[in-house]
């Protein structure tokens, strides 16, 4: 029998054309180069079809099992950088030469070590059923269960998990990792996007990449492999006290972040006294045995943690609270490093986290850590790609840095509210930002930010500290960060003049500079517009100025070829720009038609809201925020919100009455924090150059106040707003040019307090 299968979803087709179950039409879809052919067939039973997942180390593809009729999942061994696939060699992968190639074969007989882990823990509940594992290709593949969601996917979708819910549900990863650790085996990879869920809505364990045999006194050395924010200390040391204790902290991070939405403090800035806060404390209802159960097993030492799964199930569903572990005799506490401030005139700030265990072992660990991560393939630091962003977000309390003028900014909370589910990531600026000019970026510790003052050059800041450093020479548009990189697109300065808007990546010490998109900018007319970083791609839209078409694609964080989801015509493009933004699995664009989205796996177009027109919006929660701008009865600006089916439209804000403005300048640039709108309103006025005003309301419209006024633009980054003071009084002198950067606490802005309690970020007399 002759099958006829979706490549998109293995559903039978009984026509031509796009799939009506999941909209994948084969005959338009482009694959990149270096993914299987769509039908290719391996071991002569597998028929594969589109790539559900890419990360740094292997390609997740949909298959069919032609011999049981059934859907799985075939993971691909394919390190990106260290092997390529060119298709006049059919579907071979093409190591890389000398020293490369050596790590990348290494790589792979890990990779089938890890099949030989699955396959043993198959009959676990709490784990992937892994049916096959078998070498063709130049390469390896791992045959598994097509799971339905991961927990990231389920708490992108419904946001937190109650934990009388929860905790049950991950009761049979407890189960499985505890039978796992009797085989002294730790998984050290646990986090939101490695437990899946079945049609049952089983919980399940995957990726047992970074499983490793451990030894009763914990000596045996460990290759350094984490996932950042679900890691705790030891596993950032090669000979670091690892054993079911850290698995036990992985999973507890994993249910903090699924109980309260909020990925946990990392354990460095833990060890520089950054504690988690309690579920309670972020408003989160929870039982105190639950909740004294999960802080014990994050505690950031591991003598204060479970020692084992079964303490930790004790605690949890014995109706015990969990009474204190001493933890292994041989357990030493990691020591508190002191905090050393950078040097005055260093290129690169001196990290505190590098001093975590102490001076003399800094230097060792962290320079032998920074070179794996460049250099090496299967002795790496695996980051989260898409929970990476400066510090833990957590809810605000009115009762903190209440608006105290004389609270320093380094002791000011890290970011206060958890992004929606369905936002771009937390990429260094927060969710809106890329819209509000992105001029600045924090590490939870540093600021990065384009110095307007020095020809936008790039300079870095110690918050609490006023001294700027430059960086670089290299100015800097739409800017991001994320796990120790910076990331924008060329500028062109009056003494930096360039053409080339690529978008490029750079070390956040100033090395490594990267050209990711590689497009060309041979046309004056050209184009490139960075718009927001998620799941591990830098999301943009591009135009060589010569065509009628514009594209709008996405390139992954690491490098690669671009891959172009949709081209749009000259005629249908919006005349202030696509405004992307990344909902899920989606990425929604404006066309002069309408608010369009596109699938990011299958590429296919729909529309979203017909005939939607504004000057920029934000999607918050399933809403669209947006701005438009009018004439009539005055020339103003409005914020409204429309459901994502186009129903429930509503104006949230309109602008009052300025005499004398211009129409055609006026924006309204969009930022939602903690619940709240604030609303840039900018203009050309015939008597001074820039009129600024800075507004907040709630997102139903209602609480509508001026903030402040004469702001040329701002951020809001780890719960501190960051603007640029234009004194619109002085605009004709050297006042205005040199305009001081300022800070103010939310909690301040907010209650009204905003000019009494800024603080100047830095000195700009020697720019004058």
């Amino acid at each position: 029998m002759e099958l006829n299968l979706c490549m998109g979803c293995m559903e039978t087709l009984h026509a031509p054309g796009p799939c009506p179950y999941c909209g994948f039409d084969e005959n338009t879809y482009v694959a990149p180069t270096h993914h299987l052919a769509l039908s290719s067939i391996l071991k002569g039973r597998y028929l594969m079809g589109k790539a559900l997942e890419e990360g740094g180390f292997g390609i997740t593809y949909l298959a069919w099992d032609l011999n049981q009729g059934t859907k799985v999942a075939v993971k691909e061994y394919f390190p990106y950088g260290y092997t390529k696939r060119e298709h006049s060699h059919g579907n071979d992968v093409l190591m890389a030469n000398g020293e490369r190639g050596g790590f990348s074969r290494q790589g792979l007989e890990k990779f089938i070590e890890e099949s030989q882990y699955l396959m043993h823990y198959r009959s676990l509940p709490g784990v992937v059923d892994t049916m096959d594992c078998f070498r063709e290709n130049n390469t390896a593949y791992i045959v598994m269960e097509l799971l339905q969601e991961s927990l990231k996917q389920k708490l992108t979708r419904n946001g937190p998990i109650p934990t009388e819910t929860l905790f049950p549900m991950m009761r049979p990863i407890m189960d499985a990792l505890e039978e796992i650790h009797k085989a002294n085996l730790i998984h050290r990879d646990i986090s939101p996007d490695n437990i899946l869920f079945d049609t049952r809505g089983q919980a399940k364990l995957i990726d047992f990449g970074a499983a490793r045999v451990f030894d009763e006194n914990g000596e045996k050395s460990l290759s350094v492999i984490l996932k950042f924010r679900y890691a705790p200390p030891e596993q950032y040391q090669r000979h670091g006290h690892q054993g079911p204790w850290t698995d036990v902290y992985g999973l507890c991070a994993t249910m903090y972040h699924a109980a309260t939405g909020t990925v946990p403090t990392d354990a460095v800035n833990q060890m520089n006294g950054q504690a988690i806060k309690k579920p309670s404390e972020l408003g989160i209802p929870i039982r105190p045995d639950y909740e004294a159960a999960l802080m014990k097993g994050l505690s950031i030492r591991a003598q204060d943690r479970f020692q084992s799964m079964g303490e930790l199930k004790k605690a949890l569903f014995g109706q015990q609270p969990p009474a204190p572990s001493l933890g292994p005799a041989a357990q030493p506490s990691a020591p508190v490093p002191p905090t050393v401030n950078p040097q005055p005139a260093a290129p690169k700030p001196k990290r505190a986290f590098r001093l975590l265990w102490g001076a003399f072992a800094a230097a060792s660990v962290f320079l032998t850590l920074f070179f794996l991560v460049s250099s090496l393939v299967m002795v790496h630091i695996r980051r989260s790609e898409k929970e990476g962003g400066p510090g833990a977000t957590k809810a605000w309390e009115p009762s903190e840095n209440g608006g105290n003028a004389n609270e320093s900014l380094a002791s000011q909370p890290e970011s206060p509210d958890a992004l929606p589910p369905d936002s771009a990531e937390d990429d260094g600026n927060l969710f809106g930002n890329a819209h509000c000019y992105a001029r600045m970026a924090s590490d939870g510790t540093y600021l990065y930010f384009r110095n307007s003052l020095d020809d936008d050059r790039t300079y870095w800041i110690k918050k609490g500290e006023t001294e700027e450093h430059l960086l670089t020479e290299v100015p800097m548009k739409d800017f991001h960060y994320k796990d120790g990189w910076i990331y924008y697109s060329g500028n062109s300065t009056i003494s930096h003049p360039s053409d080339d808007r690529n978008i490029y990546r750079m070390r956040d010490d100033g090395t490594g500079i990267t050209n990711l998109t590689n497009l060309a900018f041979d046309n004056p007319q050209s184009l490139l517009s960075f718009e927001t970083m998620a799941g591990g791609k830098c999301f943009f839209y591009y135009s060589d100025g010569k065509g009628p078409m514009t594209d709008i694609g996405y390139v992954p964080e690491n490098g690669g070829s671009p891959t172009f989801l949709a081209h749009i015509p000259d005629s249908n493009a919006p005349s202030k720009g696509f405004c992307l933004n990344v909902v899920g699995d989606k990425l929604y664009y404006l066309a002069k038609d309408g608010l369009h989205y596109v699938d990011i796996g299958t590429h296919a177009d729909h529309m979203a809201i017909g005939g939607f027109s504004c000057d920029e919006y934000i999607i918050y929660g399933g809403v669209v925020y947006f701005s438009t701008t009018g004439a009539l009865p005055y020339p103003h600006a409005k914020l409204e919100r429309v459901n994502l089916d186009g129903t429930g439209r509503k104006a949230l804000f309109t602008s009052p009455e300025v005499s004398n403005m211009d129409p055609s300048s006026i924006r309204l640039s969009i930022n939602i924090y903690q619940g709240r709108a604030y609303l840039l309103m900018t203009a050309n006025l015939p008597e001074i150059k820039t009129f600024g005003q800075l507004y907040s309301c709630s997102l139903d419209g209602n609480g509508c106040q001026m903030l402040l006024d004469d702001v040329s633009w701002f951020n809001i980054i780890d719960h501190v707003f960051y603007y640029r003071y234009v004194d619109m009084q002085n605009i004709g002198d050297e006042r205005y040019r040199y305009a001081p950067y300022y800070y103010i606490p939310i909690p301040s802005l907010i209650s009204g307090k905003g000019l009494e309690s800024r603080k100047e970020l830095f000195d700009v007399t020697p720019y004058k």
